[in-house]
């Protein structure tokens, strides 16, 4: 396992940029790279993208997802760029969170969305006093009728096409719980750049452009990692974690 860290100044706290692991053979196995997206009362938000290989896809499966987890201070924080730039890769995902008020604390619910606008997978967490204090993440299975995604307004699918266009989600029904904050991420080129989009009253009031740092190792292994991708999408298997 290797940890590549980085240190910007001597004030700034290091920053994990990447994570390297090999299985017992000395092949290499897969790389984790997390980016710290926003935070806030409710705890800290993360972009994760897991990417696998030397192993069958089938089995290992690399995979792009924003939910909370515990906190801490060497997670990467992306640069914010001007605007999106002129040759942004293609819309790969996509992911809904949504922020309720909960006692003791907050509940951070994420759908995650497959480029074709199916939910793929929901990320359910509790934080109290700015730190997730538990959390469960399932793959969803579209054919069984699942209680939480009403209870947090969670869609079964997006027209993603349609929500850029008009910059607001549908109507989402009645919501149970007092909700606090709206995100949407737009995931390009499976994790390599991506567009943070904050709503209110599912109408979006306001944007970034968020680009993760490259290590060199991640320039070496970028063509790998999306070949994966894009085998799973060929054959159907999830991209979202």
């Amino acid at each position: 396992m290797v940890d590549h860290f980085e240190r910007a100044s001597k004030e700034l706290q290091r920053q994990r940029l990447l994570y390297i692991e090999s299985d017992r053979d000395g092949k290499l196995l897969r790389t984790v790279k997390d980016e710290e997206l926003v935070r806030g009362a409710y705890g800290a938000l993360y972009l994760v993208k897991t990417c696998f290989y030397n192993k069958a896809v089938q089995d290992y499966q690399s995979g792009v997802s924003v939910g909370a987890y515990v906190s801490t201070l060497e997670h990467e924080v992306p640069s914010v760029l001007a605007r999106m730039p002129a040759a942004a890769p293609q819309l790969t995902a996509f992911s809904l969170v949504r922020i309720y008020t909960s006692d003791p604390g907050y509940e951070v619910i994420s759908g995650n969305y497959e480029a074709n606008g199916k939910l793929g997978s929901l990320h359910v967490s509790y934080t109290k006093g700015g730190e997730c204090i538990l959390g469960e993440r399932s793959r969803i299975d579209l054919d069984k009728p699942d209680p939480r995604f009403k209870k947090y307004a969670i869609p079964l699918a997006i027209d993603l096409a349609q929500y850029v266009r008009s910059r607001r989600l549908p109507p989402p029904g009645g919501i149970e719980q007092s909700e606090v904050v709206t995100l949407v991420y737009r995931h390009y080129g499976f994790g390599n750049l991506f567009q943070e989009d904050t709503l209110n009253r599912d109408v979006v009031t306001s944007s970034r452009v968020l680009q993760p740092s490259v290590t060199d190792e991640e320039r070496t292994l970028d063509a790998a990692c999306e070949s994966r991708f894009l085998q799973q999408q060929s054959m159907g298997l999830p991209t979202v974690d």
